[in-house]
C-alpha cells in the first residue's frame, strides 16, 4: 500500500463537512491552503515525531484541537505554523 508524503495545495479545499484530521508519521509536507474552508474541523492530529513543513495558510483556522506525541510537544511549541495551535 503506498503511502501518503505530501498533501498538495488546496487538497482539501471547502471540504466543510471535514470533521477531523490525522496524519500519519510519514506525511512530510502539507501544502499551501490545503485545509481552507474547512468549516466543520473538530481537530487534527499528527502523528509524526519529525514535524511536517507546512505551506502558506496550511490550516487558516488555527482554533481548533491540534494533538501530537508528547515526547515532540517542543518541537512543534517553536515550528512555523504549527506553534500557533499551541
Amino acid at each position: 500500500m503506498p503511502k501518503i508524503e505530501v498533501v498538495g495545495d488546496r487538497a482539501f479545499q471547502d471540504c466543510a463537512q471535514l470533521a477531523s484530521i490525522i496524519f500519519p508519521s510519514c506525511v512530510t509536507r502539507i501544502g499551501k491552503q490545503s485545509f481552507l474552508g474547512t468549516t466543520s474541523l473538530q481537530f487534527i492530529r499528527c502523528e509524526s515525531t519529525t514535524i511536517p513543513t507546512l505551506g502558506e495558510d496550511a490550516f487558516p483556522n488555527k482554533s481548533v484541537p491540534l494533538y501530537v506525541p508528547e515526547e515532540s510537544l517542543k518541537l512543534y511549541q517553536g515550528a512555523n505554523g504549527w506553534c500557533e495551535f499551541l
